[in-house]
């Protein structure tokens, strides 16, 4: 009997501490707790942030993920689970609908259904459909760039890469995208002069690097 009550007793100190995060111990807590229940339980309600990331790696309950997502009490861990929920191929659009849907927050609600759409594109196999998602409803950068980089269709490959405004990402396709057209495409819209500079020097297209360079020209004479 006083074998279990210790054992209870330093459960919840290490809960305790992984909640209000209190280092080195906080640490040790989230490496012994294996419950999903109470990694849940962690990730949403933990001051710290480490702490709350450290549970959140460990989560694989899709469902449970999924209530992380929506009510985690940090911006930055529920945009983390809106990113693992859709990491995971098997993950149904349900749960993300679910999570867009009834959270209460409305920057998760917007990375819910960004992920959702992305995971409706790569299953769609009517490039149309897929054409018109992307030009009407897909904001996510990261997943502009990732199909303008990859997809098989040059035309999906295309309406991505002239949706793109972040600079970031742009620079990316630049640098990075399978055929010299995107490459292209990228550049025209490239603001950021030292990725410019970059790309003018270091792409393996002639093309690509030709229009960096006249960028770069229009850019100076703006000046």
């Amino acid at each position: 009997m006083l074998k279990k009550h210790l054992f209870v007793s330093l459960a919840l100190t290490l809960f305790l501490c992984v909640l209000t995060g209190c280092p080195p111990v906080r640490d040790i807590a989230v490496e012994w707790q294996a419950n999903q229940t109470t990694l849940a339980d962690v990730a949403k309600n933990a001051v710290d942030e480490n702490a709350c990331q450290a549970a959140l790696e460990k989560l694989t309950d899709q469902a449970l993920l999924a209530n992380v997502a929506k009510n985690a009490k940090l911006p930055s861990v529920r945009q983390a689970a809106v990113k693992k929920m859709a990491d995971q191929a098997s993950l149904t659009q349900s749960l993300l609908a679910d999570v867009a849907k009834n959270t209460a927050h409305p920057d998760t609600r917007l990375s819910a259904e960004q992920a959702a759409l992305v995971d409706a594109l790569k299953k769609d196999p009517d490039w149309h459909s897929r054409i018109k998602t992307i030009r009407e409803k897909l904001t996510a950068q990261t997943a502009l760039a990732d199909f303008a980089k990859n997809d098989e269709s040059l035309s999906i490959r295309l309406a991505a890469v002239r949706k793109l405004t972040d600079q970031a990402a742009l620079a990316d396709v630049a640098k990075n995208a399978r055929d010299w057209l995107i490459c292209k495409e990228a550049v025209q819209k490239l603001t950021d002069q030292a990725a410019l500079a970059d790309v003018a020097q270091n792409n393996a297209h002639r093309l690509v690097r030709q229009a960096a360079k006249t960028r770069l020209a229009e850019l100076e004479n703006i000046k």
